[in-house]
């Protein structure tokens, strides 16, 4: 538990955002923990009040969220570090997502596009227009 405990105080700055992501799309997630496992290998898990869990148990949907919010951590850090915002391309980020939660990963994609080109592909007429109402450019090929 003292490990456990340590690990989850002392995250770096991607998890740390990638949580804040996370918490913002859906209040009371849990955290991202980067830890390894008994070989040494990296691993994310989601820790909660209920359970601890590596991101390979997680649900498709819950899984899909937490390597988003990774990514869009990612892309911050990379764009503070080199100093240019490169685009995030995003293949069908809803497909796993519930539609309760849709529209909230819609707005931290918008969040996202306020620093940097964000090309969002869809065959989903649902994720397009939540990203219309969000202020999206729609280009149908």
């Amino acid at each position: 538990e003292v490990i456990n405990e340590f690990q989850a105080k002392n995250q770096g700055p991607l998890i740390t955002r990638a949580n804040e992501i996370l918490n913002s799309v859906v209040p009371g997630y849990g955290d991202l923990v980067y830890t390894t496992d008994e070989a040494g290998k990296p691993l994310i898990e989601r820790v909660s009040d209920s359970d601890r869990l590596r991101t390979s148990k997680l649900s498709t949907g819950s899984r899909a969220l937490a390597y988003l919010a990774l990514r869009l951590a990612f892309v911050e850090a990379d764009q503070a570090k080199r100093g240019i915002a490169l685009p995030v391309l995003c293949d069908d980020p809803l497909v796993h997502i519930d539609d309760q939660r849709a529209p909230e990963v819609i707005k931290i994609l918008q969040q996202a596009s306020q620093k940097r080109q964000v090309i969002l592909f869809t065959c989903h007429e649902d994720t397009r227009d939540l990203a219309v109402a969000a202020g999206a450019h729609v280009v149908s090929l």
